[in-house]
């Protein structure tokens, strides 16, 4: 994981995530902008297991992806006005991770039609959040 996380550090003009997955066996999964497949090939020389690697296509740089969560938060911060409820915000491998209160599900919806497939929308009732926090 190591080597692909240097690898991913030293193109990040191209790099758009990183995770890995331990079921059913161990994978690496990391995505770049445009042809995955010179990344593969620079990847697979560096592993001692190629064939647990998945190079993807990205539509985004994991720095537009951040700056992008940055633009939903601030959407968020001004749909809801002067309500103060919590939110959480944060990013999974191509998608913005979205967690809001119940009665926030109208700017959910809002935020959906405005950033289609971007927004993985969760609603998060009271007791959960508070859960999160402790």
């Amino acid at each position: 994981m190591d080597r692909v996380a240097a690898y991913a550090e030293a193109h990040p003009d191209s790099f758009g995530g990183l995770c890995w997955n331990n079921e059913p066996d161990v994978r690496i999964e990391v995505w770049f902008i445009g042809d995955a497949e010179p990344h593969r090939r620079a990847l697979a020389g560096r592993l001692a297991y190629p064939d647990r690697l998945d190079v993807r296509s990205a539509r985004y740089t994991e720095r537009e992806l951040h700056a992008l969560r940055d633009r939903v938060i601030a959407e968020v911060c001004e749909l809801r006005g002067e309500a103060q409820w919590p939110f959480s915000a944060g990013t999974n491998v191509q998608t913005v991770s979205l967690g809001l209160p119940p009665e926030a599900a109208a700017i959910g919806d809002e935020l959906l039609r405005r950033h289609g497939d971007l927004i993985e929308l969760r609603l998060e009732p009271q007791e959960r959040r508070r859960l999160l926090r402790s």
